[in-house]
């Protein structure tokens, strides 16, 4: 048993049967080929070997996987040659076991021999059109990753993506965003997962929930993640996956974390007057230069961008009374799109969190 026009997924294929009977079988007999579940067509073509029968009528069964040659006008012999083409392949990898080969009598009712070819034949997984943007190669960084795929197979409600990394990776799935071509329903909205193995160790973001995937459409999507603490080869796989589980599409590229640490390129904090001296207990400004590796965008309906600073020891707010409301500016005088929010609650640190303005992307000043 072999398979000679097409191994690939959801392709039209060709398979080819040599087996032995353990005797022949006047003319009018039927042989009829048992596939795994999930093989399917409308439609089956049945060559037997030295057989010339232009008439040859096949039949496909209601379940699309079994397929009979009915009433085979010519002598089958012991060792016996047949063609089938026409079929379809799974829609997902899989490992065919063997098909299932029976002789029935006249008109396909009564079966007088089974043979069984169990040489496996893989069926393959396609290749995952992928682009994925890294900004950097930094270890233990918190960065964005941009997904970009292009599907050459649909994907149905309860089909899933995986991006497996070997190592210890970090998602933060309340960062991490779809752009376009993941469908969503008023029955099904898609959503992030994580998984991790502290063992091996192993990180793996699910994207679960979407409506549809269809074929030819571009997905993509951002993916906010923290990089492994030791520089090293990371293998990163992106794949598609039936819902049961059977592999679709696959991609994968080694991601190599250097051994740089990277927060920000820069960052410099004084007091704006660098002059003033303040007593203690006293209200001043400071002024905090940051060179960011990305660019932030402006904060408005679309989207936002977010600083959050944390100052260890703790710094007492001033008195609103006496002080006013704590503000926020970016490039010196340009306000935040909302008011910035200081957290003085813990006794250890201070938290300030800040927008950035509604009209401008920030990245250093």
């Amino acid at each position: 048993m072999y398979n000679y026009r097409n191994t690939l997924i959801e392709q039209g294929s060709t398979w080819v049967f040599s087996f032995t009977l353990s005797r022949s079988y006047p003319k009018h007999y039927t042989l009829r080929f048992i596939f795994p579940e999930d093989f399917r067509t409308s439609k089956v073509q049945c060559d037997v070997q030295s057989v010339f029968d232009p008439a040859l009528v096949t039949r496909v069964f209601p379940q699309q996987n079994i397929y009979d040659c009915q009433n085979i006008n010519g002598v089958l012999g012991i060792n016996q040659r047949v063609k089938l083409s026409g079929i379809i392949n799974p829609d997902y990898e899989m490992n065919v076991p063997g098909v299932t080969v029976m002789v029935l009598q006249p008109n396909g009712i009564f079966p007088m021999e089974k043979v069984t070819l169990s040489n496996s034949i893989q069926i393959r997984r396609k290749d995952m059109l992928a682009k994925v943007n890294i900004p950097t190669l930094y270890r233990n960084n918190t960065e964005t990753y941009i997904y970009e795929l292009n599907m050459d197979s649909s994907l149905a409600k309860g089909d899933y993506f995986k991006v497996h990394f070997t190592g210890d990776w970090q998602f933060n799935l309340e960062d991490c965003s779809f752009i376009e071509g993941v469908g969503s329903s008023t029955t099904a909205s898609p959503y992030f997962e994580a998984s991790y193995n502290k063992t091996i160790p192993e990180s793996t973001l699910y994207i679960k929930g979407f409506s549809q995937i269809r074929r030819r459409d571009q997905i993509a999507f951002y993916v906010r993640l923290k990089t492994p603490l030791n520089p090293s080869n990371y293998q990163m796989t992106i794949t598609a996956h039936r819902s049961h589980g059977g592999l679709v599409e696959h991609h994968t590229q080694v991601v190599a974390i250097n051994q740089t640490t990277g927060y920000i390129r820069e960052m410099r904090i004084h007091p704006v007057i660098q002059a003033e001296k303040l007593p203690v207990g006293q209200t001043g400004p400071i002024e905090i230069v940051l060179g960011l590796i990305n660019n932030l965008p402006k904060t408005n309906v679309l989207t936002w961008g977010k600083v959050v600073i944390k100052i260890t020891p703790n710094l007492p707010l001033p008195d609103p009374a006496l002080s006013g409301v704590p503000a926020c500016y970016f490039y010196g005088d340009i306000p935040t799109a909302s008011a910035c929010t200081v957290d003085a609650t813990d006794p250890n640190f201070t938290l300030i969190t800040a927008f950035t303005p509604k009209d401008f992307n920030f990245q250093s000043s």
